[in-house]
């Protein structure tokens, strides 16, 4: 009976030892895989895995990553894939191996009477800069969602997809919505609201974060005020301190950029209408509010990182929006997937906001 006793003891200790280890390992593979990610941008992501490794304790030692134990890579978000190549990787694929070979292997000391001396455990991370780039929808601190769709299509091609994310440092909100995208959110938060479907959470790390861009003001910014009528903007550059628009269009004939340090209220207005949402984009600078109510259609590419956005009742928003907090209600609202890439949306660590997928 002791015996026994002492065999299932000596049994738990090596099973204690070997569930210690994996945990180990796979904590601190993801963080190495995270770090990695964090250096994509900059061609340090190899070595950023590998000293995020060496300053993490498995199975008793520090975490030893060869090359070969690091991937570059592409992920797929639509098919789950990840595909090595060292051309524009987007994500890092990092494999800790506990080995015999590598004298890293977990040793059993009651399994090894038995012929079993050791045990060996290798396991993957993968980690995408999930929101580099070309971001979606961002609300900085928070994204409230209410009756709405939100979509992604590219208006180069016609093409239509399921890249219409939500982004925020905080919890997303979303009611009554069909969310053709994922919610991305900063790591330990979670989404809130009923009612609604979306392709998934992702958490991310470091916050993500985007500057204003104040633009060249001039001494007295002047203010736009358009009411029942259409108003063209000319190609080029303007700078305003209000912008209100009442049942009116506001059109550009080429690529232009708005400047605004004020309020921009727009009711029952469409704006940009006739051309794509890379041929407007608003800038914003300080924060005051940015309505966008019972519009027709507003193609636009819209950065207020200092303030909130507000679309309500908008039949067809179609671009993209970073803001500092994002209410959508009641509106379809598609993110245009051509819109050129940007760097102003990165993570605090630079290089993108990174998600762990694997």
């Amino acid at each position: 009976m002791l015996v026994a006793l002492m065999g299932i003891a000596s049994f738990a200790v090596d099973l204690g030892a070997v569930i210690l280890a994996r945990t180990e390992l796979q904590s601190s593979v993801a963080a190495a895989a995270r770090a990695g990610a964090s250096g994509l941008s900059d061609g340090t992501a190899v070595a950023k895995s590998q000293e995020i490794a060496e300053n993490s304790i498995v199975n008793g030692a520090s975490l030893t990553l060869l090359t070969s134990d690091i991937e570059l890579g592409t992920w797929d978000a639509s098919t789950k894939a990840f595909t090595p190549t060292a051309s524009s990787p987007n994500a890092i694929r990092v494999t800790g191996r506990l080995l015999g070979s590598r004298s890293t292997a977990i040793r059993l000391p009651f399994a090894s009477l038995f012929g079993l001396p050791q045990i060996e455990y290798p396991t993957s991370s993968i980690a995408v800069t999930a929101a580099a780039g070309n971001p979606g929808f961002v609300g900085l601190n928070s994204i409230a969602v209410n009756s709405c769709t939100i979509s992604s299509v590219n208006s180069t091609t016609g093409g239509t997809g399921r890249e219409g994310h939500l982004i925020s440092n905080n919890t997303i909100q979303v009611n009554s919505s069909t969310v053709r995208g994922k919610l991305y959110m900063l790591a330990g938060r979670s989404p809130s609201g009923s009612g609604s479907t979306h392709d998934g959470r992702v958490e991310f790390s470091p916050a993500v974060t985007a500057p204003v861009d104040p633009g060249v003001r001039p001494a007295v910014p002047p203010s736009l005020s358009v009411n029942g009528m259409v108003w063209y903007l000319t190609p080029g550059t303007h700078y305003y301190r209000d912008v209100t628009l009442n049942s009116a269009t506001l059109s550009v004939i080429g690529p232009t950029t708005v400047y605004i340090e004020g309020n921009w209220t727009s009711n029952g207005s469409s704006i940009n209408p006739e051309r794509l949402p890379s041929d407007l984009v608003i800038k914003t600078i300080n924060n005051r509010n940015f309505i966008l109510d019972s519009a027709a259609e507003v193609n636009a590419d819209i950065w207020a990182p200092s303030r909130g956005v507000l679309v309500n009742s908008c039949l067809n928003f179609r671009g993209r929006i970073v803001a500092q907090s994002l209410n959508l209600n009641s509106s379809t609202v598609v993110y245009d997937t051509s819109l050129p890439p940007t760097s102003a949306v990165v993570g605090g660590g630079g290089g993108g906001a990174i998600s762990k997928v694997k």
